[in-house]
């Protein structure tokens, strides 16, 4: 090596920076080693807890439903309310139902879902749906709502024939279960009928019979129609806009009108008696029944002119149209349908919450209630009849949930799983005692 080669490396070495060779550097080495480690291991960790978490999602598939055949279903003296993560109806069938109802409450955000309704078993078990409105049959193993006859033990779907391009108005069950008396209300469509029609649907098939077409004028949505107990005859009332109100009996086979009879406006028809012979009306005392709540600016305003009514019975021969009043007036509540008779009860839903007996001319006695304000109450008739009432108070279960609760659960303990390792490794990091910085070199 010639001297200006050394003077020139002497030289270059003196402008150089010396090596850091610092303790601290060890150290970054260190923890740069361990973080390392602790990804892999959290990693490895969150695949051990999603493999974990398979099995309870896994359940959520649901297998073919357990129901009972409803012999010893009882009506309970109060109902709780279902949970929202509460299992379907449609994916998990609990049928045959006793009761289902909507919550009568919409969500504190607008753009947030109804609360689904609530059907309860015969068997005492709670599921959601979403279809909304609709009747139960006698039995409790069907539901008729809109163009739909589901079956609730199975989830089997039958639709109504024939009324694609139509809005259907349940009204009524046959007492046997096997048929159901519609309203169906069409869309305008061109080259069609907008008449609204009278039809029976028969449950099995959903082909429909129609019994009388009764023109464009009548409000679907308000009409009332009832099967006599025999299910020979059906007692109808389509509201119309303008004129007097009338009951018109007509033969439930080929729809032959049998009799008529006049209504006030302060008279709706409920339903008959047990033997068929005459028609059970409710009499208003306070307000006429379809303007007492009617353009009312608000919910509470509602409820308030509903509970200041005050109605009682009575009863009506179709034949000569003699009405005949029950010895007690004044009874408070809304009385929204009659359900049938027990012995010498008329079993009522009344104020859309609680199932009244009502005798003629006796107080009213309380039979079951819900828990909280609902709508839509309706109850398989058959447990009315056969007077099975007084079943101890029921609640929601919390579990098990429905099927996305599972996944949610499983993921959720997943994220919570790893934000605590996150947070563990964090607070150790921050207590580790830091060794002094050396003296930084000079230039």
């Amino acid at each position: 090596m010639t001297a200006d080669l050394r003077r020139v490396l002497a030289d270059l070495a003196e402008q150089s920076r010396p090596l850091d060779s610092r303790d601290d550097l060890w150290r970054r080495g260190r923890r740069l080693r361990r973080r390392r480690r602790f990804t892999a291991t959290l990693g490895g960790l969150l695949a051990l807890l999603a493999l974990a978490a398979l099995p309870i999602a896994w359940r959520a598939t649901p297998g073919p439903a357990e129901v009972g055949d409803g012999g010893n279903a009882v009506l309970p003296s109060s109902f709780g309310l279902a949970h929202s993560w509460q299992q379907t109806a449609e994916r998990s069938p609990n049928g045959p139902a006793m009761l289902r109802f909507v919550v009568d409450h919409r969500p504190a955000v607008e753009i947030l879902p109804r609360p689904p309704a609530t059907v309860i078993g015969q068997d005492g078990s709670y599921r959601t749906t979403s279809r909304v409105g609709g009747r139960l049959s006698p039995d409790g193993r069907l539901l008729a709502v809109g163009t739909s006859i589901v079956d609730l033990t199975s989830g089997r779907t039958v639709r109504i024939a024939e009324h694609e391009h139509s809005t259907v108005h349940v009204l009524d069950w046959s007492a046997q279960g096997t048929e159901v008396l519609v309203a169906v209300d069409p869309y305008p469509v061109e080259g069609q009928s907008d008449a609204v029609r009278i039809v029976v649907v028969d449950a099995a098939s959903g082909r429909g019979r129609t019994l009388l077409s009764v023109g464009v004028d009548p409000q679907a949505v308000e009409s009332e129609g009832m099967f006599s107990p025999d299910d020979r005859r059906i007692a109808l009332v389509l509201r119309r806009s303008a004129g007097a109100q009338q009951v018109t009996i007509v033969d439930a086979a080929d729809g032959t009108v049998e009799a008529t009879m006049p209504l006030t406006d302060r008279q709706r028809l409920a339903g008959w008696t047990a033997d068929g012979t005459r028609l059970v009306l409710v009499a208003a005392e306070v307000c006429d029944w379809f303007t007492c709540t009617r353009n009312l600016p608000s919910r509470q305003h509602v409820l308030d002119a509903r509970a200041r009514q005050r109605w009682h019975l009575q009863f009506a021969d179709p034949a000569t149209g003699d009405v005949v009043d029950e010895p007690r007036t004044g009874r408070p509540g809304w009385p929204d349908r009659l359900v049938g008779w027990s012995g010498g009860d008329s079993v009522w839903i009344v104020n859309d919450r609680e199932i009244d007996a009502v005798r003629p001319g006796e107080p009213a006695r309380r039979l079951s209630v819900a828990d909280g304000e609902v709508q839509q109450l309706d109850v398989a008739a058959d447990l009315v009849r056969q007077g099975r009432f007084g079943g101890p108070a029921i609640h929601a279960p919390a579990w098990p949930p429905r099927a996305e609760g599972y996944w949610i659960l499983g993921i959720g303990g997943t994220g919570a799983a790893a934000a605590v390792l996150l947070v563990v490794c964090l607070v150790r990091r921050a207590r580790r005692p830091r060794a002094p910085a050396g003296p930084e070199p000079s230039d």
